[in-house]
């Protein structure tokens, strides 16, 4: 006849140890953003969309797709054109790693990204001269790079909030084959909400 001896211990359940290691997000910075922009020249209106892929115990990937559309007529009195239309593409990717070793990919963490976008304007003045045509298109080609910092916690058992930070570099490309010879600095926020599978 055997005995045997069990000790039970209670620890918090990690949501992150489950599951394919694939979270889907959806950014609220643009919302915010969208409304604050109601008293500009244009009305914006955002959609992005975001997939992370966990790796091992510290590592990430994440790809971030943004669509920004805007149209509307200029309320300033000093304004260079009277009504426009943008587009506005970008894609990102982002390798984060995190530096607790307490929790799988939670915590605060550091990265690195590279962006590409590509935006496309039509803009109407009246004030022109009749000999030159009132409404311009244009469009433009960015790619940059740079260095990214943030805190992502789990809430529940699968629900994710992540806010990042981060600047870089850009290099922008005109359609014309024009070229920016030292680029401009390039910024990167986000306010993440999100489901792991």
């Amino acid at each position: 006849m055997y005995t045997a001896k069990a000790k039970a211990t209670i620890s918090p359940i990690d949501s992150t140890k489950k599951g394919i290691g694939l979270v889907v997000k959806t950014d609220l910075f643009f919302p915010i953003a969208e409304a604050l922009s109601k008293t500009n020249a244009f009305k914006a209106n955002a959609l992005a969309f975001t997939v992370e892929k966990l790796l091992g115990k510290r590592h990430s990937v994440q790809l971030t797709f943004l669509d920004m559309w805007s149209s509307g007529n200029s309320s300033y009195k000093d304004s260079l054109f009277d009504s426009g239309k943008l587009n506005n593409i970008q894609l990102t990717g982002e390798y984060k790693f995190f530096v607790s070793k307490k929790r799988k990919h939670a915590g605060y963490y550091i990265g690195a990204f590279a962006m590409y976008e590509q935006l496309n304007y039509t803009i109407t003045q009246s004030s022109r001269p009749a000999l030159i045509p009132k409404t311009s298109h244009g469009s433009y080609y960015a790619f940059g790079e740079g260095l990214i910092n943030g805190v992502q916690f789990y809430l529940f058992k699968h629900l994710t909030l992540d806010c990042l930070v981060g600047i870089g570099r850009t290099n922008i490309e005109v359609a014309n084959g024009w070229k920016q010879k030292e680029g401009d600095w390039l910024g990167r926020i986000a306010i993440n909400v999100g489901y792991k599978f």
